[in-house]
């Protein structure tokens, strides 16, 4: 049984990370506006704080933040490895 949990929370978790759109309509909201003022700031004059607008749009996502959580467990895992 314990097995079948794990398996089941890895497909609940795999799934949940899965998705480019944030979780919920104003979450959703937020990530499309921080979108849009930051391509037209970038059509129009590219400032620094368009980049910013870009970064806290991509930290919404949970594909983004799965992706970069399975890149440092496996950097992680791997100066463990190493290290041993």
């Amino acid at each position: 049984m314990n097995e079948e949990l794990k398996k089941m929370d890895a497909a609940i978790g795999g799934y949940l990370l899965s998705k480019w759109l944030p979780h919920g309509s104003i979450r959703k909201i937020i990530f499309f506006i921080f979108v849009v003022f930051a391509i037209s700031g970038f059509l129009s004059v590219p400032e620094w704080w368009h980049y910013l607008l870009l970064f806290f749009a991509l930290t919404m996502s949970p594909r983004v933040i799965g992706s970069l959580a399975c890149g440092l467990g496996k950097v992680t895992s791997f100066f463990q490895a190493s290290k041993n």
